[in-house]
């Protein structure tokens, strides 16, 4: 399945004065930027951050004049408001002279990643378990792996980590019926939570009506989320399914647009700490 990853590009206007600054864009955005010009005729480029979880604010300037500062401007956003940057003018009696465009993206440029974090299994406690690697067309196997749980029982998916949820978004894959060749489009739920080192954790295959939590909450580990999800196995018996996955994002130098980077992480199981191995049977452990 495609997973669309959250990017919003907005383009602005901007007609600056001493005390105001005009800006029309094409939709509401989860970061609002608004330039403010100062008393020196240096420009602030506060914001309000309206969405959760951390944000990367990409600036590009289509026009900019009298301007110490050039060039595309990357920030990290945790915070609800405050300044991304200023700019200063060149020729201090005269006001800069600019217009810009922004990308939002979901996510943290350049996060530390701790290899030896340890994560739980989604999973009841005791409960054994055998997970299967699943990867991503079009990707190399080192970019993107995530794990699938296979069970007879609709089981609860618990948090493989302390963290806030930041989405619960809806995917759609589109399936074909065997007798008509009708195609149907499929919803399907993802929640995903942000982890204090800007990584985050996906849970898809999920049973919508059973989810728990909502965007903002902040969970400790092994806090139950939702139910695992339904399907027909070839016999048309019903079994219960669901998949996770560990990841960060990874910014393109040129435009800086985002793509999923796994972490193939450590795990406590019944054996200790280890990674997981396709096809292989785990245990549960939690402390």
């Amino acid at each position: 399945m495609n997973v669309k990853l959250f990017r919003v590009i907005f383009f602005v206007s901007l007609i600056l004065s001493a005390n105001s600054a005009l800006a029309q864009s094409s939709s509401k955005p989860n970061l609002i930027i608004k330039p403010k010009v100062n008393d020196d005729n240096s420009v602030d480029f506060k914001y309000l951050k309206e969405g959760i979880g951390s944000y990367v604010a990409v600036v590009e300037f289509t026009k900019l004049l009298n301007s110490e500062t050039t060039g595309k401007q990357v920030v990290n956003v945790n915070e609800d408001t405050g300044v991304l940057f200023k700019l200063k003018p060149i020729d201090t009696t005269k006001k800069i002279d600019l217009s810009f465009r922004y990308a939002v993206h979901r996510g943290f440029l350049n996060p530390k990643i701790d290899s030896t974090t340890v994560y739980y299994l989604p999973f009841e406690k005791n409960k054994k378990i055998k997970t299967y690697d699943i990867y991503r067309q079009g990707f190399d196997n080192n970019q993107w792996k995530a794990h699938r749980v296979y069970s007879t029982t609709q089981d609860t998916v618990f948090a493989m980590r302390k963290g806030q949820v930041v989405e619960i978004r809806s995917l759609f894959s589109t399936s074909a019926n065997d007798a008509t060749g009708a195609l149907t489009s499929v919803e399907k739920k993802e929640i995903i939570l942000q982890h204090p080192d800007n990584t985050f954790t996906s849970y898809f295959d999920i049973d919508d009506k059973t989810i728990l939590v909502k965007p903002g909450d902040v969970l400790s580990a092994h806090q139950p989320l939702c139910l695992m999800a339904s399907y027909l196995d070839k016999n048309k018996n019903v079994k219960f399914t669901t998949r996770f996955k560990i990841y960060y994002l990874v910014f393109n130098d040129a435009d800086f647009s985002p793509s999923e980077k796994t972490i193939d992480a450590h795990f406590l199981t019944g054996n200790g700490i280890e990674k997981l191995v396709s096809k292989t049977e785990y245990t549960v452990a939690i402390p």
